[in-house]
C-alpha cells in the first residue's frame, strides 16, 4: 500500500509543495512515514523506508526496518520530504483531523484509513 500511495502521490505535483525555511518550495518527490508498534512497550512510533524502484523491493525493505526498529526507538531524524500515513483498521470514521500548530507554517499531508 506504501508503495502505491508513493507512487500515486507524487504523480500529483500539488503534494509536492511544502514550506521550509519561511520560503514555498516544492520537492522533487516526498516519501511515506508510517507507524509501528513497540512489541515491549505497545507505544507507537514514526518510522519510514527509503523509497525503492519497484514494490517488490520496497516491501522488502519496509520489512527489514520494520523489524530492525521493532525494539529501538527512535529511527533517528526523519527526512523533511515526507507524507504521514496512518491506519486505523478497527475503526470506522468519516473524518479525521491532524491539524498542526498554524503557528508551524508547514504543510503535513495525511492519508488516513479505516475500518
Amino acid at each position: 500500500m506504501l508503495y502505491h500511495l508513493y507512487k500515486g502521490i507524487n504523480a500529483i505535483g500539488n503534494f509536492k509543495y511544502d514550506i521550509l525555511n519561511d520560503k514555498l518550495i516544492k520537492w522533487n518527490k516526498i516519501v511515506p512515514t508510517f507507524s509501528s508498534m513497540d512489541k515491549n512497550t505497545k507505544l507507537f512510533f514514526t518510522l519510514y523506508a527509503d523509497m525503492q524502484e519497484e514494490c517488490d523491493n520496497y516491501n522488502a525493505h519496509y520489512k527489514e526496518i520494520v523489524e530492525k526498529y521493532a525494539t529501538i526507538v527512535p529511527q533517528g531524524n526523519l527526512p523533511e520530504n515526507i507524507f504521514n500515513v496512518s491506519c486505523i483498521p478497527w475503526l470506522h470514521f468519516e473524518h479525521f483531523s491532524s491539524n498542526s500548530d498554524p503557528i508551524e507554517n508547514k504543510i503535513v499531508k495525511m492519508i488516513t484509513f479505516g475500518k
